[in-house]
C-alpha cells in the first residue's frame, strides 16, 4: 500500500501589494501585509470549494496573508488552523521592490543557490526550511484532506521538485521554479510521499545518521537524550526534526533549529 497522501495546496487570498491595487506588483517576502478585500472574498471563496472536499485539517504559514486566509476558511469548516513559522516564503531581500525587479534578483540567486543575500537567506537555505516544514507539517497534522495554505514561492518550489520526479534529493528543476506562479485562492490537489519530504543529515547540516537508518546516535547534532544542538527545549512526545526522528518512536527530538 503507498505511503502517498494528498494535500490540497491553497494560494494565500490577494494582499495590498498584489495586483489588485494600483501600481506594479510589490514583492512580500516576510514583509507581514494584510489580505486585501479582495483577498478576504477570494478566500471565502475557497472555503466553500474546500468544504465540498471535506478538508479536515488546515496548516498555514505564520505571515498575516496566511494567517487571515486560514482563518477564514477555517472559520467556514468549523476547523482551527495551525500556523508554522517555517512555511514562511522566501525572503531573499527584496522586500517592497517592483516584483520584476525582485524577480530578476531571484532568478540570478536560485541559480547560485548557496549565495546568501544581505538581509536575506541563500535559495538552499529555503530550501531546507520548506521541506523541513513541509515533512514536519505531514507527520504532525494525520488527519486527511489536509490543506496547506501557501506563498507563491512555496509553490513554485514545490512545482518544481515535482518537475524532477519528486526525488528524496530534492532536486528541483530552477526554470520551473521561475515561473509565474498559480493565482491568489488557487487549489491544488498534491500527491506526495511524507518519506521524500525529509531532510537526510548532510542536507541539514546534522552530520552522519547511522547507516541501519536509525538517526539517533551518531548524528553529530544528538549529545544525548532530550539534548540536541539543533532543537530548543523542551521536546514533547509528538516532536519531529528535520531528518524524520521523533521522540513517540523512541528517539528524542525535534522543533526549531538553533
Amino acid at each position: 500500500m503507498s505511503a502517498s497522501r494528498i494535500v490540497y495546496l491553497v494560494r494565500h487570498g490577494d494582499t495590498a501589494m498584489n495586483a489588485a491595487t494600483p501600481g506594479p506588483e510589490l514583492e512580500r517576502g516576510w514583509s507581514d501585509v494584510p489580505l486585501h478585500p479582495m483577498g478576504r472574498k477570494e478566500a471565502r471563496r475557497t472555503a466553500v470549494k474546500l468544504a465540498r472536499i471535506g478538508i479536515k485539517a488546515i496548516v498555514s504559514s505564520d505571515l498575516k496573508r496566511g494567517t487571515q486566509t486560514a482563518e477564514i476558511i477555517g472559520d467556514w469548516l468549523g476547523i482551527a488552523p495551525d500556523f508554522h513559522a517555517q512555511l514562511r516564503s522566501w525572503n531573499f531581500g527584496q522586500q517592497g521592490k517592483p516584483e520584476g525587479e525582485a524577480d530578476r534578483v531571484a532568478d540570478r540567486l536560485a541559480r547560485q543557490p548557496d549565495c546568501t543575500p544581505s538581509g536575506g537567506e541563500s535559495f538552499d537555505d529555503f530550501k531546507r526550511r520548506i521541506f523541513a516544514g513541509l515533512s514536519d507539517t505531514l507527520a504532525t497534522h494525520l488527519r486527511n484532506p489536509l490543506a496547506i495554505i501557501v506563498h507563491g514561492r512555496v509553490e513554485r518550489l514545490i512545482m518544481a521538485w515535482k518537475a524532477c520526479g519528486q526525488k528524496a534529493s530534492h532536486a528541483v528543476d530552477v526554470d520551473v521554479f521561475l515561473e509565474k506562479g498559480e493565482q491568489p485562492g488557487h487549489i491544488e490537489a498534491w500527491k506526495v510521499d511524507p518519506a521524500t519530504l525529509k531532510l537526510a543529515h548532510d542536507e541539514a547540516d546534522f552530520g552522519p545518521g547511522k547507516p541501519s537508518g536509525d538517526r539517533c546516535g551518531k548524528c553529530k547534532a544528538w549529545r544525548g537524550p532530550d539534548d540536541c544542538t539543533k532543537v530548543l527545549p523542551p521536546m514533547d512526545d509528538d516532536d519531529w526534526c528535520a531528518v524524520g526522528v521523533a521522540k513517540s518512536d523512541g528517539h528524542f527530538f525535534e522543533g526549531k533549529g538553533k
